[in-house]
């Protein structure tokens, strides 16, 4: 990351005002929590402690409170802010703009025909194997510290499955965490009564790739369910094993999906098979979505990005392009609007690796699955990072 040496875009929020009081509100609040308001923010050669840039959102909410236009906006970001642009997939500040969205499924408390596939909570034969203390305790496991294995882990450790020993005095053991296939096909897990609720099979596949989401089980209840925990082994994008079949320009959830439902069961299971990673889930506190960070999600205003190379919580501008349908049933865009607004980074991905990766937060239900289905787009990030001195005098 390095001080912008472009062009700013001609205007830096064209969102809506809700929304960005909404997400920034969010971040100040989580802050003002000791225990979350603690650490640097790095940003390329720049240190500022979170306090200060905690600051520097209080002050900027204060600002968004008297409902200013767009180009009042502007205006404050250039006068309290400096702008740093990231190195990105090939060239400064330019990245590849993906887009999750939140799901909500029709579900059942008991399994049926249509809803046969559970969502499982963590099972109890699960355990971390932390690699980072093997490494410090073993000189010669040296290369594992620091080394991630997991999508959402922030330190270096293994999923396994504890195997009781049935010999006294004998150790008991770990072994790798059953896949995909093992858990569904085989059922391992069974017998250990951790079913949240029961969906549709194939929408179970992308409730796992999305992390969370609701479930609507009639009767005016439902279930906010969010990531708890995963099974250990790497994701694998099945729709790779799908470009003679869906031309790269045109793949997309939807098009995975509907390959996915012209298939007979058998096939249908072999491919969803190939992708081994499985997640586990929990209820949500306070019935909402949360990110990575512990943030609420927003609509329109969380994105996710390495959290190895960008600070959480910070305010960026992102400017890229996005899908414009000709009517509500339509499944492909019929054109695609430039569009740049404020977005704050909170959460973060298994596939969003590198410099050159961010993927952004649609918001919930079917419109919002639509339009994040169809995103893989070029876009710029561009971060804020306050002036010396203006968080506290603004």
């Amino acid at each position: 990351m390095r001080p912008l040496k472009r062009s700013l875009p001609v205007q830096l929020e064209q969102g809506d005002l809700a929304s960005l009081k909404k997400a920034v509100k969010e971040q100040v609040e989580f802050w003002q929590d000791t225990k979350n308001g603690n650490g640097p923010m790095v940003f390329g050669s720049e240190t500022l402690s979170r306090q200060e840039y905690a600051e520097s959102l209080s002050q900027f909410l204060a600002f968004l409170k008297s409902d200013p236009q767009n180009e009042a906006i502007d205006g404050y970001l250039k006068e309290h802010f400096r702008f740093f642009e990231v190195y990105g997939g090939k060239k400064w500040g330019e990245v590849l703009v993906t887009s999750y969205y939140e799901p909500v499924l029709e579900g059942s408390t008991k399994p049926t025909k249509e809803k046969s596939q559970p969502l499982y909570s963590v099972p109890s034969d699960m355990v971390i194997v932390n690699l980072g203390e093997f490494a410090e305790a073993l000189p010669s496991l040296a290369d594992l510290k620091g080394k991630l294995t997991e999508q959402k882990s922030i330190s270096s450790i293994l999923r396994g499955r504890l195997i009781p020993s049935d010999e006294k005095g004998v150790p008991d053991t770990v072994v790798p965490f059953p896949n995909r296939q093992q858990i569904d096909d085989d059922k391992v897990l069974a017998k250990q009564g951790i079913e949240l609720c029961y969906v549709d099979p194939i929408e179970a596949f992308f409730f796992h790739i999305q992390g969370s989401g609701r479930i609507d089980l009639g009767g005016g209840k439902s279930l906010h369910l969010t990531y708890a925990a995963q099974n250990g082994h790497p994701y694998y994008a099945i729709g790779r094993d799908l470009l003679e079949i869906i031309p790269k320009e045109e793949m997309s959830l939807q098009g995975i999906e509907a390959h996915l439902r012209s298939l007979p069961e058998d096939q249908q299971k072999a491919l969803l098979f190939r992708n081994p990673s499985y997640v586990f889930f929990q209820e949500a506190p306070n019935g909402r979505g949360v990110s990575y960070q512990g943030t609420q999600v927003v609509g329109g205003r969380t994105i996710a990005t390495d959290k190895e190379l960008f600070p959480k919580g910070s305010l960026a501008i992102l400017e890229t392009t996005i899908p414009v349908f000709a009517s509500d049933s339509d499944a492909e865009p019929s054109a695609w609007e430039g569009h740049t607004r404020l977005v704050l980074d909170q959460d973060t991905g298994g596939a969003i690796r590198g410099a050159g990766r961010v993927d952004y937060f649609w918001g919930s239900g079917k419109q919002a699955a639509r339009s994040a289905g169809v995103m893989k787009n070029p876009g710029r990030l561009i971060y804020l990072v306050p002036k010396k001195n203006s968080a506290l005098h603004p």
